[in-house]
């Protein structure tokens, strides 16, 4: 079992890879809303259902 030290963790992200990882998210989460919201529309249509 490890014990405990003052240096800090190995795998800790910086502040820019914080920063970069949450742009990412801010981008890519409402296009893939967008994409998903799409398929689901043109499934609708493709199956006949009116999509209103």
């Amino acid at each position: 079992m490890p014990l405990p030290t003052s240096e800090t963790a190995v795998n800790m992200l910086t502040w820019k890879q914080v920063v970069s990882w949450s742009a990412i998210i801010a981008i890519v989460t409402p296009i893939g809303l967008t994409v998903a919201a799409m398929v689901i529309v043109a499934l609708m249509l493709l199956i006949g259902l009116k999509a209103t």
